[in-house]
């Protein structure tokens, strides 16, 4: 949420949906600054069942409980008392907002279809069409489910969300102003464009789209033409009112059924956003168990499975905790202008931050979960203030030039700092080259540092690795090199490490998932909650009390 201190209105900002949803997650918290500096307050939300909100995409009717979080969060934006409520949604955000706005008087001052979906159903078979694509075996089901590499639906869901459709909204007063934006690049279906012929409404092609959501979410770019007409229209003729008040925020609410108290905070030095899950109904069990998602990743984690097993296990007993690194996720921004970044220097004082103030007692009682580029960030974390395990899935190649470059970029000279952002930049182009660079210069110089891995190992921190073998495939560029990382696979030194046969490097399949979840289950809450039963006597004391 953002609030201005002076108010034209309160925008409510409806998201797009799985891949989508990731790849214009930087963009609509672009529109939401831009509203602010316009003096619009801004409510960002998550669907139910998606991110961080409740619910699950298992329901049955979770198209019509997209639909009635629409009317709780305009209800939520106008109580701020901030002024007029409008409210912007992008692809599937907008054909929920239209729908819901064409069911129920919503009361809104502007609304902005920004690139809808016809329906529900028609967006499911464009994804499935696509994912079918991408990668064998995804895409529709024989059963009428629909997997993607960030959800995966039953007929039931399938069904539900299908069945969103503006037809419904055409002919119908969805706001006092209706804006729908198309792209310029494609002609917009029928219902779109009826829609934007009805009484008060307009139509205006944008460019940027395709650049935005037609590319990998890494690739993304900012539709800055679409960003600055949404925010010029929503201005027009809207004075600015009397200065509001800050209502008090709910930081804290309960989750899983009422099991869980989960809470969000702002920790270390940039003011970073953490999501602290702990039983609301028992004692903690065994240490803090931290997070840590894909560069450029939010808190959620992989098809939102940092949240699902962080409330699943804090109703066991532990406590878990998820955050957005800076310039990441709801978290600050500190790179200017830059869209995705890699290998930041600032992301290691973030994790070590971040542990500091969630486990103030003791930041060496953590377990580390990292996947990917959230690996060397756990291995430096771990390294620095101790730890008592860490889960590295799929380390990226490279992993010890990962750490080296973020290590220079917190040197002292600007030179080294330079350097630092050059060889990331290179690093992020030419992973497999620079890591084949990087270990050769590091037998060279040892100044570049140890294995980090093995590092970590000597220190006594308890260190599984979980790797695909898709990892260990010959990249078709170089096919004399394998990867310059599988001695850690094949000779792993004070650690374990297990191929897991279903594993895809960014576990974006369902099967991917889990065979993940069942080893951390195994390893993880089973052992640390089981360990924590057999040292406490009955009631919950410990035997020797």
């Amino acid at each position: 949420m953002t609030l201005p201190e002076r108010s034209r209105g309160v925008v409510v900002i409806a998201p797009p949906f799985g891949r989508e949803s990731r790849a214009s997650r930087f963009a609509l918290r672009r529109l939401a600054a831009d509203l602010a500096a316009a003096g619009f307050g801004s409510v960002r939300y998550d669907h139910p069942g998606t991110g961080d909100s409740s619910g699950s995409l298992d329901d049955p009717e979770v198209g019509r409980a997209w639909v009635g979080a629409v009317g709780a969060a305009v209800t939520f934006a106008r109580d701020l008392g901030a002024g007029p409520v409008a409210a912007v949604g992008m692809r599937m955000g907008a054909t929920v907002l239209g729908v819901a706005a064409a069911e129920s008087d919503l009361g809104l001052d502007a609304l902005i279809l920004w690139d809808p979906c016809a329906s529900g159903r028609r967006f499911l078979r464009e994804v499935g069409a696509l994912e079918a694509l991408r990668r064998e075996g995804a895409g529709p089901r024989g059963d009428g489910s629909v997997e993607s590499t960030d959800f995966l639906l039953d007929v039931a869901a399938v069904r539900s969300l299908g069945g969103l459709d503006l037809a419904r909204a055409v002919g119908r007063r969805l706001a006092a102003r209706v804006l729908v934006l198309v792209r310029e690049d494609r002609t917009p279906a029928p219902e779109v464009t009826r829609l934007a012929e009805s009484e008060g409404a307009e139509l205006r092609a944008v460019p940027g789209q395709g650049p935005l959501l037609d590319v990998e979410p890494l690739a993304a770019r900012l539709p800055l033409a679409a960003l600055a007409t949404s925010v010029e229209w929503l201005t027009e003729g809207r004075p600015t009112v009397s200065e509001v008040s800050r209502p008090q925020r709910r930081l804290s609410h309960l989750v899983a059924d009422g099991e869980v108290r989960e809470s969000v905070v702002r920790v270390g030095r940039r003011g970073l956003v953490a999501i602290v899950d702990e039983p609301a109904r028992q004692p903690v069990r065994g240490p803090l168990v931290l997070f840590l998602n894909t560069a450029n990743g939010d808190h959620s984690g992989p098809a939102r499975l940092w949240v699902t097993l962080s409330r699943a296990w804090a109703a066991r007993g532990l406590r878990c905790a998820r955050f957005d690194l800076s310039g990441v996720g709801d978290s600050p921004r500190v790179y200017g202008d830059r869209l995705h970044v890699f290998y930041e220097p600032e992301w290691i004082d973030d994790v070590t931050d971040a542990v500091s103030a969630i486990s103030a007692l003791d930041p060496s009682e953590v377990v580390y979960v990292g996947l990917c580029s959230g690996v060397p960030l756990a291995l430096d974390a771990a390294r620095r203030l101790g730890a008592r395990e860490v889960v590295a899935v799929n380390p990226p190649v490279g992993t010890d030039a990962a750490v080296a470059i973020m290590r220079l970029g917190l040197s002292r000279w600007p030179a080294c700092r330079g350097l630092s952002r050059a060889w990331a930049r290179f690093a992020y182009r030419a992973r497999w080259k620079n890591a084949l660079v990087f270990n050769a210069a590091r037998r060279l110089l040892p100044m570049l540092g140890p294995d980090v891995m093995a590092e970590v190992a000597r220190r006594g921190v308890a260190l599984t690795v979980y790797a695909s073998r898709e990892d260990l495939e010959t990249p078709s560029r170089l096919p004399l090199l394998r990867s310059v990382d599988r001695h850690r696979i094949a000779a792993p030194r004070g650690y374990a490490v297990e191929l897991v046969e279903d594993l895809d490097h960014s576990m974006h399949t369902e099967a991917a998932r889990r065979a993940v979840v069942a080893r951390l289950e195994s390893r993880l809450a089973d052992a640390w909650i089981d360990k924590r039963a057999e040292a406490l006597g009955p009631g919950g004391h410990h035997d020797d009390e």
